[in-house]
């Protein structure tokens, strides 16, 4: 599989934005994303991106020691075991709503030296555990890939903030919109093709004016807003169909899938083609872009 990835300005790129929140069941999508929790790394390619740019950042603008970490919806533990080895007298807490991808990241931490003393694995929402906590108890509170299933994105992102330390670093990757927009694109065609008012295919991201508006509210400016692209090639649209919902992004796509609820197998078919049309390239391969955004927010030291 083929992937490139670019790197932008913080600007807005793409129509389909959302100013709401993921509206989501989220033990629905704890269950889909535990069923996978083995298999997950071997998939997970624009994860594992994101994860290791993230780690990066982190290390560019945190400032001195960080005695409490915790990492929001940790996944199989590819942020937290790129991040740990650089604050190894750290505590660690990571956090997912999946009990299988927290014991995949327990194990993975354990395996590259963080001890049973400095790590704590709790099984939450995030959302529900961020307005449960003390305030003022983090140094450093990161996420990848998970803010964009808040239900309630500005509310938590300000509790997030309030439960740093004044100084801490609060820093997320999260998805854009412009995400599978091959794949919104060719459903709106086939849609239209056939006479059926265009609707929403997957789920809506938050926007980044969005983003910035609730950071401003919660924090301030964003220390750092950096917007990526990731482009993988795939041999065929249900090829990349499966990946996607092996990678937890179908919790979103689910309903759409051929033959389910709201998708006729013609429209499905007619979606495949239109797809093929459009993107493919040489060979037949198609395109699936990702896009995302490294966000870093500090807690004001006069607070």
């Amino acid at each position: 599989m083929k992937q490139a990835q670019t790197m932008r300005p913080g600007t807005e790129n793409d129509p389909i934005a959302g100013s709401v929140g993921a509206q989501i069941d989220k033990k629905l999508v704890a269950r889909r994303f535990g069923r996978h929790a083995a298999e997950y790394d071997g998939y997970a390619e624009v994860q594992q991106a994101m994860a290791a740019g993230l780690t990066e950042r982190v290390r560019q603008h945190h400032q001195g020691p960080a005695a409490r970490i915790a990492d929001i919806g940790c996944g199989t533990g590819g942020l937290a075991v790129r991040l740990w080895p650089h604050y190894p007298a750290a505590e660690l807490t990571l956090l997912d709503l999946a009990p299988a991808m927290l014991r995949q990241a327990e194990r993975k931490l354990r395996r590259h030296g963080c001890s049973g003393g400095k790590l704590r694995a709790v099984t939450a929402d995030a959302e529900a555990w961020a307005a449960a906590q003390p305030e003022g108890g983090y140094d450093l509170i990161v996420s990848s890939a998970a803010f964009q299933w808040f239900n309630a994105p500005a509310a938590t992102l300000r509790r997030l903030v309030h439960l740093l330390r004044p100084g801490g670093l609060l820093a997320f990757a999260t998805f854009l919109p412009g995400t599978l927009h091959e794949l919104h694109a060719a459903f709106r065609q086939a849609d239209a093709e056939q006479g059926r008012a265009p609707r929403p295919r997957g789920q809506a991201y938050p926007s980044a004016a969005d983003w910035h508006g609730w950071a401003r509210a919660a924090a301030g400016p964003f220390l750092l807003w950096e917007e990526a692209n990731c482009r993988y090639e795939y041999g065929s649209v249900p090829e990349m169909l499966a990946q996607v919902r092996r990678i937890g992004a179908g919790n979103a796509l689910e309903a759409d899938a051929a033959g389910a609820s709201g998708m006729s197998p013609s429209l499905y078919r007619r979606m495949t083609q239109v797809y093929q049309e459009r993107f493919g390239g040489p060979g037949g391969r198609i395109p699936a872009t990702y896009a995302f955004v490294y966000a870093l927010l500090r807690r004001r030291r006069n607070e």
